[in-house]
Order: structure tokens, then sequence, then C-alpha cells
């Protein structure tokens, strides 16, 4: 991404227009102050921006170029279930990997739903941990870990003992604000609300009838997207699809008689164009089964299209949990159920073509299911996901023209074998 900065801070005409001299590279918008640069072809590309007040200019070079990495530094965030959730994060190199338990505020039990990580190597993670004032109950907190051994459980209302609440994404925008998408609710109610969380500063989301979910989020400039869904303000009370722009919201659920419900389930951004993930209840046969869906916005979240994924596993029903872009490469992931509701098989779609890196339905059995939750494109155009195997062991797939399992994240020490789940993958260059 370029950045242009008009001083002062200030002006009253900020307007700027970028030209540039070869078409080895281009630009997402030539009047943005913040434009983003997709290689063409090999070549240097010099942009320049003009200023509309007084015709002042600046340049810049880019260069592209096809040595990019083969393997990226992979990071992921998960849990393992025994008598609770323990959260953790691993980190994986060609040359070796490791894994660590996060702290956690009062006990150790939680689950770490969401990791980014810089540029430069900062890594952040977003979940809970629970906080037991009472024997028979927790109330699990908010949590955001800034690195393995720091943390900061997240403000909620209620208070640590009367409320409760979750931190499901995490995003950086361009100023470095930490912006964390979730909810919280009074710890015996049954209204949930939706919530960002800037440098831990919360802020609650607009919703109809004052109830939903943050589920992700993602950051394109000083703009963020939060996906999520509210209750509908019908006699029904369904939840719905929404995702919220700088805190307004737009309504994703699409119109027909059979579709019931939708939710958002993860949102991600590149340029103008904004993409998310989730999925629509729609009536079959007398029940409600979800159906893949991928809304997408070219004009900065103005307006959404929707697109149905297909569904060729074998099963029915299928839920993505993640979406990620990279260049020309969108990829969700999320898993595929079978009619009778009781097999599941990981599922990863790569600019809508379903992959199966665990194999179709017909591969498993009750006792051996697979789930993907996570997924990363890295810039050698290979999408990655994250979940658990048929054997139940957490796996990072690499995705490409090939499918292969790829084992390369070890669990925490003490942690048994199996059981073990990934919700989230980052991946860098080394």
């Amino acid at each position: 991404m370029l950045t242009a900065t008009i001083t002062p801070a200030n002006a009253t005409n900020k307007g700027v227009t970028w030209s540039s001299n070869n078409g080895n590279a281009t630009l997402s918008s030539t009047t943005s102050l913040t434009p983003t640069v997709t290689g063409v072809t090999q070549g240097v590309t010099t942009f320049t921006v003009t200023t509309t007040d007084q015709s002042r200019t600046a340049t810049c070079t880019v260069t592209v170029s096809n040595d990019v990495p083969n393997d990226p530094v992979i990071y992921v965030a998960g849990a393992f279930n025994g008598t609770a959730n323990y959260a953790f994060y691993g980190r994986s190199l060609e040359t070796g990997a490791n894994s660590y338990w996060l702290d956690s505020a009062i006990y150790d039990y939680g689950e770490a739903y969401a990791i980014h990580v810089t540029d430069a190597g900062a890594m952040y993670i977003a979940g809970w941990n629970d906080y037991e004032s009472y024997p028979y109950y927790g109330d699990p907190q908010p949590v955001l870990w800034m690195g393995v051994d720091n943390f900061i459980t997240l403000e909620q209302p209620f208070g640590l003992e009367d409320g409760m609440g979750y931190a499901h994404g995490v995003a950086i925008d361009a100023q470095g604000d930490v912006l964390v998408a979730g909810e919280y609710e009074f710890y015996d109610g049954d209204n949930q609300t939706p919530c960002i969380w800037r440098n831990a500063i919360r802020s609650d989301l607009p919703c109809d009838t004052g109830g939903g979910t943050a589920l992700s989020i993602a950051a394109q400039g000083s703009d963020y997207f939060a996906a999520g869904e509210d209750f509908a303000d019908d006699e029904y009370g369904y939840y719905m699809a929404a995702v919220w722009k700088n805190g307004v919201k737009t309504r994703l659920h699409p119109a027909g008689a059979n579709n019931v419900a939708s939710r958002a389930r993860s949102v991600a951004v590149s340029g103008n164009n904004v993409y998310v993930a989730g999925w629509v209840f729609v009536t079959e046969g007398g029940s409600n089964l979800g159906k893949p869906y991928l809304w997408t916005s070219t004009n900065g979240g103005a307006s959404y299209s929707a697109v149905a994924l297909p569904i060729s596993g074998g099963g029915n029903r299928a839920y993505p949990y993640a979406v990620s872009v990279n260049g020309s490469t969108v990829a969700l992931a999320g898993y595929e159920i079978n009619a009778d509701g009781n097999i599941a098989c990981a599922v990863v779609w790569v600019n809508s073509v379903a992959k199966y890196p665990e194999g179709p339905l017909s591969s498993h059995s009750e006792d051996q299911v697979s789930q993907a939750f996570g997924v990363s494109v890295f810039s050698n155009n290979k999408a990655y996901a994250c979940g658990y195997d048929r054997d139940r062991k957490m796996v990072v797939w690499e995705v490409g023209d090939e499918i292969g399992a790829t084992k390369i994240i070890p669990v925490p020490p003490g942690a048994p074998e199996t059981g073990c789940w990934l919700n989230a993958i980052a991946t860098a260059s080394q």
C-alpha cells in the first residue's frame, strides 16, 4: 500500500491523483490517499502523486519480482479440550517449530480465536479466558494477547462477576490502532451486544433489536469492517448477517421466503474489495440447512453482491468460518456436513472451487470427522488452512493445485495429542 500524506493535517483540500510510467504495477484507486499496489509483470514502476491544490508532486518506485518466499512463516492459534479449553499459540519455520501456552488473567481456561501478525512481526491474539467468581459456573472474559506473555482483559460494562464476553477478531489499522471485535452480555441474560475495542476502549455496534455478535474484523487504511450478525426485528427474531463499516451497519441477509437466518462469520479487505464469508439457513424439505455464501463489495462496502458457494463433497450443508485474500486469490475455509448431520469434512474454497484436504464425506465416518476453521493466502498464491484432521489432531493444510495435509504445528507441552484444534492462521515472510 502507498500512502500520500497531506500537510498541514487540517488542510481543507486533500485531493490527489496518482499516475505511473508503465503498467508493471497498478493501483486500486488513482484518487485514494492509501491505494493498494498490485504487481502485473516483473519490472520497476514509478508512481507519481499530484495534489489537487497547488499541483505538488511526490514519487515512489515499486519493484515487481517473482522472487517470493516458497514457504511462509505460519502462525496459528487454538485450544485443546480436556476439562476445559486451554489457549495457545504456535509458530512454525522451515527449520523447526515451537508452541506456547498463552497466559491467562485468573484461570488457565480459555480459547484463542483469531491471530494477526504485522509486517514487523508483532503478534496479536483475540479470545477469552475464564474468571470464576462462583463455584458452579464461569464467566468468560474477552482477552487480547500481545505476544505470548502480555495480555489485557477487555472491558465490558457489567464487570467481571456479573458480565461475560468474547473477543473474536483482531486487526491493525493504518494508524497502528489495535481493533478487536466481539460481544458482551449480562451473565444470565439473553441479549448479546456486539462491539469493537479500539486500543482497549469499547464502542458498541448498532443493532435493530440491541442484540448480536461481531465475529471478525479487518482494516483498510483508517476504515474497519466488522462482520457478524444482529437479531431480526420480526416476530421470530432470527439472526441475520451484517457487516459494520466504521460502526455503520449493512444487512447482508438475502431476500427470499426460504432464507430464514444468516451469519457473517469472517471478513477480509483488499483495496476497495471487501469479502465476507458466512452462511444462510435455507428451508429445504422441512429443514433449515446452512448454505455457504460469499458476499463481495467492489466499492469499499457501499454495496454487496451475494454468491452461494458449491457443496460438492457429498453433503447438503456447509459452513465457511474464515476468508482470506491476497492478490487475485480468495480462499474460504469451513466444513461440509452430510444429510444425517453426523459426519463432517473440512472444505477449502479457492476462488469458489471447493477442495477437500481430508477427502470428501465418503472418506469420513462418525468416528473420523474433520473441520477447517482458519485460512490465510500467502504471496505465493497458496492457501494455508487450519483445523483438525480425521484423527482429531490439529493440522495445517497447504491448498494449491495439489492438496496435502502437512502437520507442521506441534501440540503445546503437556497437551494431549488428540482433542486439539486450530481456530486461526496467519502467514508472514521469513
